[in-house]
């Protein structure tokens, strides 16, 4: 254990009984941001890691929020949005027209084909990155692993620079898995996990028999001894707690929490989103954005079909053309698709060759990525693959370039420079990346 650790040890040993008001809320909010992070920001500690740029914001914005589904494991592109029928690899699914002209995509996923004239889709998409760890960062943050370097993900870069000020809720929020931290930015804009989205949020409401009064006295009398434990030992580290004990706070008394709970939606909307996990998190994510979280993190995960892949993509296909062909229809039909960037895909695809267990294996070379909303163009078809699906064959795009596309929809500062945990500068946006102008 480390001197970090046994500082934090000491700490909560001795404020453990001082505590237990809070105690749960801080858990909850530590859970998805503390754990596994090495550098716990205090407000004040925020100029040491500016960058260069003056701003990190240098436009007017078109979006607001994103959410990412992320298909985790790699989905076989030639079986959903890139369909190859009546090649020898191009397996038993059928192709089918959208509403969007040029556009077809699996028989299995006829809701987003009916709402594919409000999105655009990337058919040739290429990472050089053929492991799921690797290319899932790459994917997540527009930088490839570097030694002991902790990239951010690209939801905690909008968490830090497009979080509304009077936002309550976390500003970065991952549905039903895990996703990339907050890295050399800091634990505090590390996602919140939520793991079950038809749950109730664990520990948010106050301790049993401890009314208000009683639990801001308990309150009080932490702050103290945090002032007091504070003197002579690492202060930063004290007050990154107390931001913590704060935000937590905020987040149990706030008004907006209850979009989390989703029994407040009627029984039809649930049941057309599919009541499963990724359904609900989908509804969730509509209900986050609905109250200004600018980062939602969506996953569903099972694509790594080296055997079965085609009955899996099949039970796969229909969770996720219910939940996101559902959340895509509702958010035009409330006005939110024009301040809302959709980004769903995987880290890679599989192979156009079916192995002898009926199963398609990693395949970085390509694969495909819907995206639209937010200001982005509409009812596009950018990149084609070869016949077979193998290769790129026109308008190669990485996953630096969608990052990199993305971020000017939210006025980001690409050249903007951030500083690594050990000094080193890095662009908000990875320097090779390109934009992807049919998106524009």
């Amino acid at each position: 254990m480390d001197k970090r650790q046994d500082s934090m040890s000491d700490f909560f040993n001795r404020r453990e009984l001082l505590s237990t008001g809070i105690r749960g809320a801080f858990g909850m909010m530590a859970a998805g941001s503390l754990l596994g992070h090495s550098t716990i920001l205090s407000a004040d500690d925020e100029k040491k890691w500016e960058g260069k740029k003056k701003k990190p914001v240098n436009a007017k914005a078109t979006a607001k929020s994103m959410i990412f589904v992320y298909l985790s494991g790699g989905p076989s592109h030639i079986d959903t949005f890139d369909p190859k029928p009546g090649q020898p690899t191009g397996g038993p699914f059928k192709a089918l027209e959208t509403s969007a002209s040029g556009i077809r995509i699996s028989e299995h996923l006829p809701n987003l084909a009916k709402v594919m004239k409000h999105m655009n889709l990337i058919n040739s998409m290429t990472s050089p990155e053929g492991s799921h760890a690797r290319a899932r960062h790459l994917l997540h943050s527009g930088y490839a692993p570097a030694g002991p370097v902790r990239f951010p993900g690209f939801g905690a870069v909008i968490a830090r620079e497009c979080s509304p000020s009077a936002l309550s809720l976390p500003p970065y929020v991952a549905v039903g898995g895990n996703t990339l931290g907050g890295g050399y930015l800091g634990a505090r804009y590390s996602p919140f996990i939520v793991g079950r989205p038809d749950q109730p949020i664990a520990n948010l409401k106050k301790v049993t028999g401890v009314d208000k009064k009683r639990f801001d006295r308990r309150r009080a009398l932490l702050e103290e001894q945090e002032k007091d434990f504070g003197r002579g030992r690492n202060n930063k580290l004290v007050k990154g707690h107390k931001e913590t004990y704060d935000r937590a706070y905020s987040f149990m008394t706030a008004e907006t929490r209850k979009a989390f709970d989703l029994n407040q939606e009627k029984q039809a909307v649930r049941n057309a989103y599919g009541m499963g996990r990724f359904g609900q998190s989908c509804l969730l994510a509509r209900r986050l954005v609905q109250v200004g979280v600018p980062y939602i993190n969506v996953s569903l995960g099972g694509w790594d079909t080296h055997r079965e892949n085609f009955p899996k993509v099949q039970a796969l296909s229909k969770q996720l053309d219910d939940g996101l062909g559902t959340l895509i229809q509702e958010l035009v039909d409330r006005d939110l698709l024009k301040s809302t960037i959709i980004v769903c895909c995987g880290e890679f695809g599989r192979t156009p060759r079916i192995n002898p267990n009926q199963g398609r294996d990693h395949w970085p070379k390509s694969f495909s990525a819907l995206v639209g909303g937010g200001g982005l163009a509409d009812g596009q078809l950018i990149g084609k693959t070869d016949k077979k699906g193998a290769l790129v064959a026109s308008n190669p795009v990485k996953p630096p370039d969608l990052i990199a596309t993305v971020a000017t929809r939210f006025g980001l500062n690409r050249d903007y420079v951030y500083h690594s945990d050990i000094g080193r500068p890095f662009r908000l946006v990875n320097q090779d990346a390109k934009i992807v102008k049919g998106l524009l």
